[in-house]
């Protein structure tokens, strides 16, 4: 893998391996994706691990693939996305017996990187799509777009699930 400069960030593809689940509580009517200035990343439920929001986008709808020139963004805008939520604690389903959306355990292709605009976004999007099929990734099911406070930042991280690869 090979690492691009996107303004003044370098982006570069690594695997994470997430240990335990993480919890989301859905939302109606989805903020659009497209950085706003003022995020909303206050947890609900009351979060433990940072404030954070998630953006799940179906891959068929996020992607467009081409056999000849690989997978591309579609032209502006995003679609929306098949779920919107924000972090909420681990025992948030025994407060409220609403069952709320897990990210669970796994091992994810991810990147993370602060675009400062819809276009760095998109780029960004765009990047990990084409750098993971260009490495012969096996990476399957939706984009997962995260949103948290970091360093008093907003960090942006695109997570996909790694393919469980078999062994004999």
């Amino acid at each position: 893998m090979y690492a691009i400069i996107l303004g003044m960030q370098a982006l570069e593809l690594k695997h994470l391996s997430l240990r335990a689940p993480l919890f989301y509580r859905g939302i109606e009517n989805p903020p659009f994706l497209g950085l706003r200035p003022d995020p909303v990343l206050a947890p609900e439920g009351g979060g433990t691990l940072g404030d954070e929001e998630l953006f799940i986008f179906e891959a068929e709808d996020l992607i467009v693939f081409d056999a000849e020139d690989g997978p591309r963004l579609p032209p502006s805008p995003l679609p929306a996305p098949s779920f919107y939520g924000r972090l909420v604690a681990a025992n948030a389903t025994a407060q409220t017996g609403e069952p709320p959306y897990s990210l669970s355990p796994a091992s994810y292709l991810f990147m993370q990187w602060r675009p400062a605009d819809e276009a760095e976004l998109r780029e960004g999007i765009e990047y990990f799509a084409r750098e993971a099929w260009w490495e012969q990734e096996q990476a399957v099911g939706p984009y997962l777009i995260r949103r948290l406070g970091e360093d008093g930042k907003v960090a942006t991280q695109l997570w996909r699930r790694l393919e469980a690869v078999r062994t004999l």
